[in-house]
C-alpha cells in the first residue's frame, strides 16, 4: 500500500469508528476488512465527494445564476426610474411653458377686453353725435 493509500485509509477508519452502529463497541481496525471491501469503500468515499463537489458546484452555480438576475432587475428598475424622472422633467417643462403661454393669452384678452370697451365707448358716443347731428339736421330743414 502507498503512503497515500495508507493516510486515506486511516481517514476511512477514523470515519468509519466515528459512525458505527451502536458506537459502544471496539473500534473496528483495518485488518477486519478484505482488500476488496477497503477497496469498494475508498470508491464511495470518492464517489459521495464527487457528488458533493456536482451539488456544491450546482449550489454555487445556482447562486450565481440569482445574482446575475437580481442585477439584470435592479439594473432595469434604475433604467425605469431614470427614463420616468426625465419623462417627469419635460412634462414640468411643457407644464411651465402651457402656464406662462396661458397668462400671456389671459393678458391678450384683458387688453382685447379693454379696447372692445373703448371701442364700444366710443361707437356709443358716435352714435349719440349722429343722432344729435340727424335731429339738428331735420331741424334746419
Amino acid at each position: 500500500m502507498t503512503r497515500l493509500e495508507t493516510s486515506k485509509s486511516s481517514c476511512v477508519w477514523s470515519k468509519v469508528n466515528k459512525f458505527s452502529v451502536g458506537g459502544g463497541g471496539p473500534p473496528i481496525s483495518e485488518e477486519q476488512f478484505s482488500p476488496s471491501t477497503i477497496a469498494m469503500l475508498h470508491l464511495q468515499i470518492k464517489e459521495l465527494e464527487a457528488e458533493k463537489r456536482r451539488i456544491t458546484d450546482e449550489a454555487y452555480h445556482g447562486t450565481q445564476q440569482i445574482r446575475q438576475e437580481a442585477t439584470q432587475k435592479i439594473e432595469n428598475v434604475h433604467k425605469a426610474q431614470s427614463k420616468q424622472a426625465h419623462l417627469v422633467h419635460r412634462l414640468q417643462s411643457k407644464l411651465s411653458e402651457m402656464k406662462k403661454c396661458n397668462e400671456e393669452l389671459e393678458s391678450k384678452l384683458f387688453d382685447m377686453g379693454e379696447v372692445s370697451l373703448s371701442a364700444q365707448s366710443k361707437f356709443d358716443d358716435s352714435q349719440e353725435n349722429l343722432k344729435t347731428n340727424e335731429e339738428n339736421l331735420r331741424s334746419l330743414k
